[in-house]
């Protein structure tokens, strides 16, 4: 059994590059189980002749759902080959997918354990987290069931990233952004840390993407240790030592703040991380004032931060809780600013029942 996992297929002159994590995570746990998996990343290198590949599967994006599409219609099968779909576009709109792609089945929600299956049984009727198809129509559909605590720490700590060619990101952006670009700004690994980010904004698809996934259920938070991260971290600047700063990609790190304080100790206690820089997104709102020095003293540089709008009333139709506290948003900013740290504002301009005076 060989299978090919390919990364989203978009434009070539987008103005980051990273790898996609997700589908680097599903062939390392697939590899541990002995499955032959190749994960292949479009914006750096070309996609392989699919006939020697039994599971073709395709991680797609909003932005890069309709290039998967073509590519896989493209594909001539051979007996017994399966194309698979999956990613949070996916999970979100599976029947397009399947009508369009002519997909033998969508992975609904992490894909671990739904791959893990179809590779083991050429033959496979319903199964968690997978909806089987023929010829453009759904034979049927299982609600995904998120993966445990432990489950999540194992896959997300067994991910192999001496596997990932990290190097060709770094030059591939410094080519694009040009050579006087601070390295601590191309030189940048990723990292994901929690599951799930514990809000319910109605407007976000990663808070309802297990919804989605899940039937309507939404799994209990689950974290990476501290120490773990530290270690992992350490472990990363070892294999890659011309990296410069790690992006913890979570949309929300700041909550529990005790996690993040943790985290900030842990980091420290490392004096081969002293010249590392760290870059984070979260809520503006879960920022308590004694988390910024600790911010400042262990390297985080950016703040990556979900303002929404400074409309009261578009607050109110996106996140309720954040119209409530809005008030103190500018004064958080300025505080963030003076620790030395740059926040970056996420906004959303308009919503469905905003008036020309929110959007002016």
């Amino acid at each position: 059994m060989k299978v090919l996992l390919i990364g989203p297929i978009e434009v070539t002159d987008k103005m980051y590059f990273a790898p996609p994590l997700g589908i680097h995570r599903m062939g390392s746990f697939l590899r541990r189980q002995g499955i032959e998996t190749r994960v292949v990343d479009p914006a750096i290198e070309p996609i392989p002749d699919s006939e020697d590949f039994d599971i073709i599967g395709y991680s797609v994006l909003g932005t890069s759902v309709d290039r998967s599409i073509e590519h896989a219609r493209g594909i001539k099968r051979r007996k017994g080959q399966k194309i698979v779909f999956g990613g949070y576009e996916a999970t979100f709109n599976y029947e397009y997918i399947i009508d369009q792609a002519h997909a033998d089945a969508v992975v609904l929600g992490e894909g671990e354990y739904p791959l893990l299956h179809m590779a083991q049984h050429a033959e496979h009727g319903p199964y968690p987290g997978i909806v089987n198809a023929r010829d453009g129509r759904i034979l049927d559909m299982t609600p995904a069931e998120a993966l445990s605590v432990d489950q999540f720490r194992r896959v997300t700590l067994d991910l192999e990233y001496d596997q990932i060619p990290f190097p060709a990101y770094w030059e591939k952006n410094e080519t694009k952004i040009g050579a006087d670009f601070k390295a601590v700004e191309t030189r940048v690994i990723r990292l994901y840390l929690k599951n799930r980010c514990a809000f319910k904004c109605n407007f976000c698809s990663s808070a309802n993407f297990y919804k989605a996934a899940c039937g309507g259920k939404q799994p209990r938070v689950t974290t990476i240790e501290p120490a773990r991260v530290a270690k992992l971290i350490s472990q990363l600047v070892a294999t890659f030592p011309d990296v410069r700063t790690f992006f913890f990609q979570d949309d929300e790190i700041f909550t529990p703040n005790e996690y993040i304080m943790d985290l900030c100790r842990e980091i420290m206690k490392r004096p081969e991380l002293a010249h590392i820089k760290y870059f984070c997104q979260g809520r503006i709102d879960q920022i308590p004032a004694d988390l910024l020095p600790l911010l400042k003293e262990s390297g985080f540089t950016k703040l990556i931060l979900g303002i929404e709008n400074f409309s009261a009333n578009i607050l109110r139709e996106l996140s309720p809780m954040k119209a409530r506290k809005m008030e103190k948003y500018s004064e958080r900013i300025s505080s963030i600013l003076s620790h030395g740290i740059v926040p970056f504002l996420n906004i959303i301009l308009t919503s469905p029942g905003a008036t020309l005076e929110d959007v002016l």
